[in-house]
């Protein structure tokens, strides 16, 4: 999480990895953006893209922010592999190049160390790479884009957009796709760079040298070089298909604009692991978008420039590599782990009490304040029991003791069946309408319906309570948790107490309302007999009294009914009035024990919103503690020396020492702005943290980093690496040691020799070294005047450009590179990668090369320029000539349609038998070629790997030279003399780089021939002179007529040779010029190689003999020849001698 922004110039950017290594150096690269720049959101100018055959997947090793997300990441999956397997034909796209080999199984878990199935997936995903491509460079380039960076304080860099790509050469995706991506990033982002430049620039890891190799790894990495290699050779050119219908992508130029070599080991011997070497490239990468050495890094690289071409044995120079070594005060780290201490020292303080509280003191503040709300269970149920006396002016046991009076007063007064109605309407009305509490076997008291006069008034009370206690419980929650001696401990403490005083006072109401229910229950009963007995007494009393004599004594009987009708009555008020007086208590029980379940339950939902109070503040300081042990752990990736201080100490000792430095007054100082600008101190932590608006945790983690490395940054700045350099290294020569080692570990990671090698000089000029310190030009401090006057005298640093000033005191660069050198130069140290090559090329089934469409690759030392100008003017004299066959075919490219050319030779070999063999497809037309200054053009490649090696001209050349001869020798020195002119003069361009050339070959070819011996029965022709070798002449008035007929279309080369042949016939035309306008036919690929050889034969039958030759010897041989080259049948040749034989 970063804490600073710098406003140091950010190159636009994208950064490609293929496979596994290339996306941990991606990852590499964005961790130390993420800690400068804090968010990669700030940087859009500079956007990642990852590409490989296995899941995206995040890698714990780096944080969150730091790894790809989906949209910067292409699955290059291949499903359904059985469609490609069983019609490969249908894919014509693949089919030339895809070995069925590899199609065995889906592409979905890596490539599984083949390159061709890595490039068979590159292939199969092209829509969707090309369109995360096309994304990339739209945010690169964008306004928003811009508009983004400048606002977070980033100066955007000007100039050429950069297209990195990452990739190691050893297993199977990355070292099966690079090139392929590295052409089609280049031609696919020209369009969306509008008016930018781009430079790619490829990092390529190679096996280690002097390490142990993997067999499959150093193999693959040697095939890559060889592919690489042969694509850097200006006679190449990069060609693929990647969708059925798509227009053919054709690059004659190299795949990168730099191409940076890396292995583990540098020149001088010292070694590094896989680790340290990604995190170099990550550093390396890191300082090429963001650092003062950016601009010299450019430089450097206009500088190479001159360098990257072909040495004196035409082998590409076009490679470079680099070291890269620092002396490094881990300032940022240091800050990091300082400023999420602090923050987590601030959150904490949000979230533990000032001071340990004792238990008992949480419980009396618990009992208190349960008891101030009036809670507690006397307070809650003698406050139901109230309810309604305001309103009604007396309460329930008042209203019921005046209704039973009443009715035992009115019932005593008559006793009579009006007494006992009386009686009963009040104990099944009266009373009812006053305590009746509704359905008592609902337990639930706000769902009974028909309640008395008094329940009804409790349970309002009920509500009021309920909905009172809830607010005090909201209330209570963020005064504790905002009140720095509870916190949010403290307050679930607090709540802990009084839910467990809610608990207790409910189970004592279950039971008190199990008892009234009992009760009642037996007072029901009682009530009833007590009815029974009432109506019975009162009924004794309404018997009429008999006789006088008898009066007194009915008298007394009437009496003593009375007094017991008058006491059933007062038993049964009684009865009545403690019944409906238990009901009420019943209910008030049970609105208390509603209370108090209502109460738990809001107690519950406020410690879940604690709870999620708790997670989402211990979130916050959780995230800080993380962070600080990450950086804490985080070494810095040097190649280099770490200083944390001028001491022998660790990295946390030396930190703790920096951490100590801000002390109480100021943190409480730094928690008030903090909390002022986030706005705590107006809402409260609570209401703060739980607001549904509240701003997220990243934001509130910014704030607090930024303010929390303001307390330490100044010091940081303060602290200069070369005062800790010299304060731990103060003897002189230990510290002239140091910047030795130093200088060492910068020199290029690349096993290639040093020196020179024939053809190729190693010249200083092609080496570029920087050495960065503060105030580099003009030394300020006696740090930096002494280290400068030690590094140059250890580096033997001559050249004062050489001086980079940097404006960070905390670190000290040395970079070396090396550019220009070919490849041969790594023989030695590739050659056990040469073996595994050779050797997997014969036991592995699938191919080692990422295509088959190419059958030669060359090799790391190929044949010199001389062998190569030899072998193709040969090809040229047999083209010429017409001792080798071309046929064209249109092409469709991303430039247009282009028509190419396929040469073959046809040859018979030492025992006869007939051959056609293919030197070179596709070829653009000849008199387009180019050469660069060399003896022999670009794109000729294929042609010159088939024609000659190290060892001289191949077994095929010695057939093409074979088929040129035997043509002399069949034909005649003078009709391909007359041949070849007709080609100079007349079949290409007047002027023109390959004319010019042309002419030059076949002049001096003319004047070998002159000297030759002539063919069998003809005279010596005598050598051209140089004026003959000319431009081109207009051709005779009847091959004009021709010429223009057949480009209007209406005729054919047929018809064109018939006419030849009749014009030789009828002697209007020479032969030896007619038999040159039948081998052009051939060439434009007007008549087939079979059709061309049978009008040949014919030409030669209709041909005038000279007079100078036996005409019967020289058709005899003529046709022998041709017999023996297997041109014409047996049953022909007899056909043909005897109608020679029988002509004469």
């Amino acid at each position: 999480m970063a804490v600073e922004l710098d406003a140091v110039g950010v190159s636009r950017s994208i950064i490609i990895g293929a496979g596994g290594t290339g996306h941990r150096v991606l990852l590499e690269t964005r961790k130390r953006l993420v800690d400068k720049y804090g968010s990669l959101d700030r940087i859009p100018i500079v956007q990642f893209l990852q590409l490989d055959t296995v899941p995206l997947q995040e890698d714990v090793r780096y944080p969150k922010e730091v790894n790809l997300t989906p949209n910067e990441y292409v699955f290059m999956e291949v499903q359904n592999i059985w469609k490609y397997r069983r019609n490969l034909s249908r894919h014509p796209h693949l089919e030339p190049w895809v070995p069925e080999t590899i199609l065995t199984s889906n592409v979905e878990q890596g490539a599984g160390q083949v390159r061709a199935r890595g490039r068979f997936a590159f292939t199969e995903n092209y829509p969707s790479i090309r369109g995360r491509l096309f994304g990339a460079m739209n945010r690169v380039t964008s306004d928003a884009a811009y508009r983004e960076a400048t606002n977070s304080g980033v100066r955007v860099g000007s100039g050429v957009i950069s297209v990195y790509i990452v990739s190691s050469l050893l297993g199977g995706t990355g070292s099966g796709i690079f090139l392929d991506l590295a052409y089609a990033a280049r031609n696919e982002l020209r369009q969306a760079a509008g008016a930018n430049s781009i430079d790619t620039i490829g990092m390529l890891i190679l096996p280690p040298a002097g390490g142990e190799l993997v067999e499959i790894f150093s193999a693959n990495a040697f095939a890559a070089l060889l592919e690489l290699n042969y694509f850097n050779d200006n006679a190449t050119e990069f060609f693929a298909q990647y969708q059925p219908g798509m227009p053919e992508l054709r690059d004659p130029d190299d795949p990168f604009s730099f191409c940076y070599l890396m292995d583990s080991r540098n020149e001088q011997g010292e070694a590094i692991g896989e680790n340290k070497l990604i995190e170099m490239l990550g550093h390396y990468l890191f300082l090429d978008l963001t650092h003062e050495f950016a601009r010299h890094k450019k430089q450097n690289r206009d500088n190479h420039k001159a360098w990257l071409g072909r040495d004196e044995y035409d082998c590409p120079t076009k490679y470079l590599s680099f070291g890269l070594s620092a002396l490094a005060f881990p300032k940022d780290q240091i800050l990091h782990v300082c400023a999420n201490r602090l923050a987590k020292e601030l959150v904490s303080g949000w979230m533990d009490p000032a001071q340990p509280m004792d238990e008992r003191d949480i419980e009396a503040e618990a009992a208190h304040r349960i008891a101030a709300a009036n809670y507690d269970r006397d307070h809650v149920l003698s406050g139901l029991a109230l309810e309604g006396h305001q309103q009604h002016g007396k309460g329930a046991a008042d209203a019921i003791g005046e209704i039973a009076r009443k009715t035992e007063e009115m019932a005593r007064r008559s006793l009579n069946e009006g007494a006992i109605r009386a009686l009963e309407t009040m104990i099944q009305q009266d009373l009812p309408a006053w305590t009746s509490a509704g359905d008592e076997a609902d337990p639930d008291v706000m769902r009974r319906r028909n309640l008395g006069t008094f329940p009804e008034e409790i349970r309002r009370g009920l509500v009021r309570r309920l909905e009172h206690a809830k607010q005090w419980l909201i209330d209570l929650v963020p005064e504790l948790v905002n009140d720095p001696r509870y916190r949010h401990e403290g307050c679930r403490r607090v709540l802990a107490v009084i839910e467990r005083l809610a608990s207790t006072y409910r189970d004592d109401l279950l039971r008190e309302s199990a008892a009234h229910k009992a009760q009642c229950d037996a007072l029901v009963k009682d009530l009833a007999a007590k009815l029974n007995q009432a109506r019975g007494e009162i009924r004794k009393v309404m018997v009429p009294g008999a006789g006088a004599s008898a009066g007194r004594k009915a008298e007394k009987l009437r009496a003593e009914a009375r007094e017991k009708a008058e006491a059933a009555v007062a038993a049964l008020c009684r009865v009545a009035a403690t019944l409906a007086q238990t009901r009420v208590q019943a209910f008030v029980c049970d609105c208390a024990l509603r209370f108090y379940r209502d109460l738990l339950t809001h107690l519950s939902a406020l410690n879940r919103e604690v709870g999620r109070y708790e997670e989402r503040v211990g979130e916050l300081r959780e995230r800080f503690r993380a962070e600080e042990v990450r950086f804490l752990e985080s070494v810095p990736a040097v190649n280099g020396e770490v200083l944390y201080s001028g001491r022998e100490e660790d990295a946390a000792e030396a930190i703790e020492h920096y951490f100590e430095q801000v002390g109480p007054e100021a943190l409480q100082e730094l928690d008030g702005r903090v909390q002022a600008e986030l706005g705590i101190a107006r809402m409260g932590l609570y209401g703060y943290f739980m607001a549904e608006a509240a701003t997220s945790l990243d934001a509130v983690a910014s704030t607090l980093l930024r303010h929390t490395a303001s307390a330490f940054r100044e010091r940081l700045e303060a602290v200069e690496v070369l005062d800790l350099f010299f304060a731990r290294y103060p003897d002189e020569r230990a510290a002239e040691s140091q910047i030795e080692r130093l200088n060492r570990l910068s020199a290029p990671f690349v096993n290639a020799k040093a020196g020179g090698v024939g053809g190729f000089r190693d010249r200083p000029e092609q080496r570029q070294r920087n050495v960065g310190i503060p105030n580099a030009d003009e030394p300020r401090t006696p740090a930096e005047r002494r280290f400068k006057a030690m590094a140059t005298k250890a580096a033997s640093i001559i050249d004062e450009r050489s001086w980079v000033p940097v404006a960070s005191r905390s670190e000290a660069l040395f970079l070396q590179e090396r550019a220009g050198f070919p490849l041969r130069l790594m023989e030695d140290a590739l050659q056990r990668c040469q073996s595994h090559y050779e050797h997997i090329q014969r036991v592995r089934k699938e191919p080692i090369h990422s295509r088959l469409d190419i059958p030669h690759w060359g090799s790391l030392n190929p044949p010199p320029p001389d062998l190569k100008a030899e072998a193709w003017e040969l090809f040229l004299l047999a083209v010429a000539a017409g001792a080798v066959a071309g046929t064209s075919r249109e092409v469709i490219t991303q430039r247009g349609t282009e028509r190419r050319w396929t040469y073959e030779v046809e040859y018979a070999d030492d025992q006869g038998v007939r051959h056609r063999a293919e030197l070179i497809r596709d070829l653009p037309a000849l008199e387009t070629l180019a050469f660069d200054g060399r003896d022999y053009p670009n794109g000729v490649t294929q042609l010159l790997l088939r024609l000659c090696d190290r060892d001289g001209l191949t077994e095929l050349a010695r057939r093409v030279r074979q088929s040129l001869d035997n043509l002399v020798k069949q034909e005649g020195a003078g009709v391909v003399r007359e041949r070849l002119l007709v080609f100079v003069n007349q079949r290409i361009p007047e002027r023109g780089e390959f004319s010019d050339h042309a002419r030059a070959v076949i002049s001096r070819y003319l004047k070998e021939l002159g000297t030759a011996e002539p063919a069998d029965g003809q005279p010596s022709q005598a050598s051209p002179s140089p004026g003959e070798v000319r431009g081109p002449a207009p051709a005779p008035e009847p091959f004009q007529r021709l010429d223009a007929l057949l480009a209007s279309g209406l005729i054919d080369g047929g018809d064109y040779a018939g006419k030849l042949k009749e014009m030789v016939a009828a002697g209007t035309a020479a032969p030896e010029e007619c038999l040159a306008r039948l081998a052009g036919l051939r060439d434009q690929g007007h008549l087939s190689a079979a059709d061309y050889e049978l009008y040949r034969a014919a030409l030669a039958g209709s041909a005038a003999v000279p007079a100078a030759e036996d005409p019967m010897v020289a058709r005899l041989k003529r046709l022998k020849a041709m017999h023996d080259e297997g041109l014409i049948t047996d049953a022909e040749f007899q056909a043909k001698k005897r109608e020679i034989l029988l002509s004469l």
